[in-house]
């Protein structure tokens, strides 16, 4: 289920529904229940799937700061997708081979040595759900309670102890991989976009080197020389389980502080 477009649907339809209830609120009040309106959700591609509208108690402390109809049925509506994403939270799991993960909000980097190389990954949770496929949703292909797996791009950072050079290599895991095809074991599963060599800082002028344009032996050895820095299959299998989980963990994070704004006076 679309949270940003079950929002949008529920916004608009709670002001055309507000008045309606009003008439009925009265007699609501007397044997003591909240009225909620439950809006019709459109099914579309998007990253969660989830039932968003449940009814949950307010406090009179949180009812009275809020500042309209509209706002408390909102806050609800984050209380129930909130308490759902937190009941099928994923722990967060360590590398292994020596990798050491740091996160700062939706910005990660894992770090290692490999003989005096020094290894940095650096990647961004942001954007690394892909959305749902229509079909997807109408032949029902997320399993109630899945969390979508997290496949962010990638920059593998190499130095050494003593040049003042550094090779740069982006990465992304194509949609084949995301689709779950897999053409056997021995298949990659993330891909090599660009190569970059440079001393100092990356600049405007620095040469980009396209893969697309290298002979497949050229590249081949740059798969390899990232396998012998534990840049492999193994590596990607256990950053997507990192990344996931971590991403699950920021969107929790995201909706409890806005919640918090919307309920705040």
């Amino acid at each position: 289920m679309s949270f940003s477009r079950a929002l949008s649907t529920f916004v608009k339809n709670a002001s055309a529904s507000f008045a309606k209830q009003q008439r009925f609120s009265s007699t609501l009040s007397v044997a003591n229940v909240s009225p909620l309106y439950m809006s019709p959700i459109s099914s579309q591609h998007n990253r969660r799937c989830t039932t968003l509208l449940k009814s949950t108690k307010f406090s009179r402390q949180c009812a009275a700061a809020l500042h309209t109809e509209g706002d408390r049925r909102f806050v609800e509506l984050l209380e129930s997708e909130i308490q759902q994403e937190k009941d099928r939270s994923l722990s967060m799991t360590s590398m292994s081979d020596g990798w050491l993960a740091s996160f700062d909000g939706a910005s990660g980097t894992l770090k290692k040595s490999h003989d005096g190389d020094k290894i940095e990954v650096q990647f961004s949770l942001n954007g690394s759900i892909p959305p749902l496929q229509e079909e997807d949703i109408e032949h029902g292909e997320e399993e109630e309670g899945a969390l979508m797996p997290s496949y962010p791009e990638f920059t593998v950072k190499v130095t050494k102890p003593n040049t003042r050079q550094a090779i740069e290599l982006e990465c992304f895991f194509p949609e084949d991989v995301q689709d779950g095809i897999q053409e056997d074991e021995d298949t990659n599963l993330f891909s090599i976009r660009s190569v970059i060599v440079y001393e100092g800082e990356i600049s405007e002028g620095t040469y980009i080197i396209e893969t697309d344009n290298l002979e497949p032996k050229v590249y081949s050895y740059l798969l390899s020389y990232l396998a012998d820095r534990g840049v492999d299959n193994q590596f990607a299998e256990e950053f997507i389980e990192l990344t996931t989980a971590a991403e699950q963990k920021e969107y929790v994070v995201s909706l409890q502080k806005l919640k918090d704004f919307i309920s705040s006076k």
